[in-house]
């Protein structure tokens, strides 16, 4: 659930320093009291360690001192027995691996204070620091906890801490500001709840309380074992309630009947704007917990949203704090907050560019807006009655076919192609639109010719209008095996007239002969040779003849023949091939071709998915496939998703009725035809893939300068062109070359990147010049 490699490494360091340690029967807590104090020691004081004996007793003189300004405790002969260690393993790690070991130390002593777990702290802190960074609020984090809040949001620059209540355990406290200034932050307490600035539209205020034991009274003596409605409660008698307030709660507690009395004594369900629920930890283990938001300083939301971030299926692969960012992000959304999807993770802006791509909207088994009257005092905080990831329809929400699908309703186009890197998500995609074609009972056929089948299954109830392909049928192992799969294919193709055409017609783009043959099948190089022609059964052309001929022969006992037109007067070769004979690549393009004939209803039209089509092609029939998919949709009413990993694809795609996407992290954007004219241009738009000789960096500049000039000379430029689009497309370009392996040195790269930044000059030049004019 919370994943942190640095915490890995942080944790082995910590282990290697104790394995050279020799004090016996030394306790945790004390050794790494010892290290957290050695470690911020030189980090506060920026100095280094001494290398002498006697500087070595004088420093670590210094660090008792450090220590007891802190107030706390360290013994002299532990921090001797100890020191070298510390120095040894630290002395080749950056500052900032050694920055982070220390804040994971403190981390775990912080920890033994009373129901504080330092991963909850970075979990919370994911979903606050994101909500009040975007919003740009004064922030009070009332129960410091870890201070992860003030170190996630602030960062290390010389500031002082958001306002944090000083009524906690002195222990808890020194540490607290230990690891703050450890991080170059100034602690800031507040002593009264009184003295809380919270009053105001960009008030912000967290109360993320350890206890969790809810209390019958309403009065608060102490902060410490008070919950956090508790401590809004009494905030509320002190402020009126003025600001945003970010609450935390176990899930059980939150809907204990003394909570739940609590709540009906605050009469403030209508301010609630949102209830997130999400995984954390409590004492040590995973636990369900709820965030609450209520904003007082504006009308109560007609709609709340709720948000379920929990073991959602649908989130495997985001760890617990990159969930509770991701529901910010919905949150400040569901707000009219505009969202940057690359400012996120990869695995968040995948998801929230295809579920939020328009900003929000309610995305089954996530997230859901709820009508306020249909909120009761005993459903308020249960947010998996309103949102139930369980009973959702599509469990994936990943990748969204939404925008394909209502392509296809809306323009039939004959084709449709996604490229994309690996891990993109293009066969969860197909299988998305697979999942939402047939919930429409459109018919579908998905074929895959990659490992990974993402396809739904085929069930009684949608094996009418729906067949699935995988790569065990098209890429049988077996030769024998093939050879059967496409007989049968074969058998129905030639009782059918239309079918008959569109397969020859095919046939010749792959330059094989129309004429196909049933020869006997063999088993060994002699039987072959003792094939003779006479042996051998001609299928004919004319569908009528077939049928008769098709239901006497048992056509296991045979294999297919055929022979390729070679055109060149030179190097005729008249032969014939057994199937068998031919190449993987050669046996896999005739039984796709053969399965895509078989299924197709022509009175019925068909949906194809093709998944990875490309596999065992060779870059000429990767040239071919476009054509020949464009000519099974005209004869048989068919029409193709295609998800791939070749350029040639793209670049060999007719450029009428046939959309070309780019799937990146989630996102599908489509590829104009004029800019799918090269390889090149497809593995920068594509791959993010930069190459020497790559004239797509020189082409794109003059594209988008040219653009600029007809705005200036108040021509029309492209519709899709923008000052704002232009220069991200310089941006990309960039970042895109700065990231490619070939040497930053290289003329033709130093060429490219003055092309780059002289049209960034331009366009920003023009951009000036028609603002000052308005």
């Amino acid at each position: 659930m919370y994943y942190d490699y640095r915490d890995l490494a942080a944790a082995a360091t910590l282990k290697k320093i104790r394995k050279h340690v020799t004090v016996p029967k030394l306790a945790d807590h004390v050794f790494n009291m010892s290290c957290a104090t050695i470690v911020s020691f030189f980090l506060v004081n920026e100095e280094t360690p001494a290398r002498s004996d006697d500087d070595i007793n004088q420093q670590i003189g210094h660090i008792i001192e450090f220590a007891n300004s802190f107030q706390l405790k360290v013994t002299p002969r532990v921090l001797n027995a100890i020191y070298s260690p510390v120095i040894r393993v630290l002395d080749n790690l950056p500052t900032e691996d050694i920055r982070y070991f220390a804040n994971y130390v403190l981390d775990l002593l912080l920890s033994e204070q009373e129901n504080i777990d330092y991963r909850h702290c970075k979990i919370v802190a994911g979903f606050a620091g994101q909500l009040f960074s975007h919003l740009r609020s004064d922030v009070v984090d009332l129960f410091p906890n870890t201070a992860e809040l003030s170190l996630g949001v602030l960062g290390r620059a010389p500031r002082r801490s958001f306002p944090m209540s000083a009524d906690i355990a002195q222990q808890h406290r020194a540490l607290v500001e230990l690891k703050l200034q450890t991080n170059n932050i100034q602690p800031n307490f507040v002593h009264d709840l009184a003295d809380f600035r919270i009053h105001g539209s960009r008030a912000a205020c967290l109360i993320d309380s350890p206890s969790q034991a809810s209390s019958a009274t309403t009065h608060l003596d102490i902060l410490s074992g008070a919950t956090s409605e508790d401590i809004y409660f009494a905030l509320s008698q002190v402020h009126g309630k003025q600001g945003k307030f970010i609450l935390t709660r176990t899930y059980t507690g939150v809907i204990s009947a003394q909570a739940n009395e609590k709540w009906q004594q605050l009469n403030d369900h209508e301010k609630i704007e949102s209830v997130v629920a999400f995984d954390s930890y409590y004492q040590g283990k995973p636990r369900k917990f709820v965030i609450i938001v209520i904003d007082n300083t504006r009308a109560a939301a007609d709609k709340p949203v709720y948000i379920n971030v929990t073991e959602n299926p649908a989130l495997a692969s985001l760890d617990a704090i990159e969930r509770s960012m991701l529901a910010a992000s919905i949150y400040l959304m569901w707000l009219g907050q505009p969202i940057s999807p690359e400012k996120y993770t990869p695995r968040i802006a995948t998801i929230l560019n295809s579920q939020f791509k328009n900003g929000y909207r309610d995305v089954d088994g996530l997230c859901k807006q709820v009508a306020r009257d249909e909120l009761t005092a005993r459903n308020t905080f249960r947010v998996n009655q309103h949102v139930d990831f369980g009973a959702a329809e599509h469990k994936r929400i990943d990748v969204n076919g939404d925008e394909i699908v209502a392509l296809i309703a809306k323009e039939n186009p004959r084709s449709i192609y996604v490229i994309g890197n690996n891990g993109a998500g293009k066969s969860l995609l197909l299988g998305d639109i697979a999942s939402k074609l047939l919930n429409n009972e459109i018919r579908t056929v998905g074929i895959t010719l990659s490992q990974s089948n993402r396809f739904p299954k085929v069930t009684q109830e949608n094996q009418d209008y729906y067949q699935t392909c995988g790569s065990s049928y098209l890429s049988a192992r077996s030769k024998f095996r093939k050879s059967e799969i496409i007989l049968a294919a074969l058998d129905t193709i030639f009782r059918d007239q239309l079918k008959i055409d569109t397969l020859i017609e095919c046939m010749g783009l792959l330059k094989f002969k129309a004429q196909m043959y049933l020869a006997p099948r063999s088993h060994s190089k002699s039987e072959r040779m003792a094939h003779e022609s006479d042996a051998m059964i001609a299928l004919s052309t004319d569908a009528a003849e077939n049928i008769a001929e098709l239901e006497q022969l048992h056509l296991e006992i045979y294999t297919l023949a055929l022979s390729k037109d070679n055109e060149s007067h030179l190097s005729k070769d008249n032969r014939y091939l057994l199937f068998t004979d031919l190449s993987s690549g050669e046996q896999n393009i005739l039984l796709l071709l053969a399965h895509i004939i078989e299924t197709a209803q022509v009175d019925t039209h068909t949906i194809v998915l093709l998944d990875e089509p490309e596999v065992s092609l060779h870059v000429s029939w990767q040239q071919t496939l476009p054509k020949i998919l464009n000519t099974l949709a005209e004869r048989l009413s068919v029409s193709f998703i295609t998800a791939t990993h070749a350029p040639v694809l793209i670049t060999n795609a007719p450029v009428t009725d046939t959309p070309c996407y780019v799937l990146d992290a989630g996102k599908l954007t489509l590829i104009p035809p004029a800019r799918r004219h090269s390889v090149e241009t497809i593995l920068v738009a594509g791959f993010n893939t930069y190459t020497p000789h790559n004239r797509e960096v020189y082409e794109r500049c003059a594209q988008l300068v040219a653009a600029v000039i007809k705005l200036k000379n108040e021509q029309a430029p492209p519709a899709e062109f923008s000052f704002e689009s232009a220069i991200e497309q310089l941006a990309a370009l960039k970042n895109t070359m700065n990231n490619s392996d070939m040497d930053k040195q290289d003329s033709r790269f130093l060429r490219d990147m003055e092309l780059i930044k002289t049209a960034h000059s331009a366009i920003t030049s023009a951009k000036e010049e028609v603002v000052s004019n308005d």
